[in-house]
């Protein structure tokens, strides 16, 4: 099992700005976020908030990347009950987390996990990565800024 503020997808440290819409998320409204279409040779990508069942693919995915040995620090994916977990927390904590899902498969992500304490909560832990064969299309750019 991973401590709540740590994020296993990550490789990067990054600020994040708390603008209105973290701030919002905190206080419990709702957060409003569009799906956002792109269409890359013969397939359309859909980047979109993760849902539960979005969570294999996520496994996948992240498996994928992490046996390329390049991007991440693990070698595979944690177990499927640990990335449950790892996203139920995201949701609940209105941490941003996207991914990109091509044919209904998903084919990358990226979220920012935000510091756990209140003085640490304009700062945030980044995790991302995308699936060889969608890379150089422009995905992580639209998911980074979704």
């Amino acid at each position: 099992m991973f401590e709540r503020d740590r994020n296993f997808t990550a490789c990067v440290l990054l600020p994040v700005i708390t603008g209105r819409r973290c701030r919002q998320a905190d206080e419990g409204r709702p957060q409003r976020r569009q799906k956002i279409m792109t269409s890359t040779e013969n397939s359309t990508i859909v980047i979109e908030p993760i849902r539960e069942d979005h969570v294999e693919g996520f496994r996948e995915a992240l498996d994928i990347v992490a046996r390329e040995r390049k991007y991440l620090i693990f070698l595979e994916a944690p177990p499927f009950s640990a990335m449950l977990a790892f996203v139920r927390d995201n949701i609940a904590a209105g941490h941003p987390h996207m991914v990109a899902v091509a044919d209904g498969k998903v084919v990358g992500w990226c979220d920012i996990r935000r510091g756990a304490r209140d003085a640490e909560s304009h700062c945030g832990t980044l995790g991302m990565g995308i699936v060889p064969g969608y890379r150089d299309r422009g995905v992580g750019r639209r998911l980074i800024t979704a």
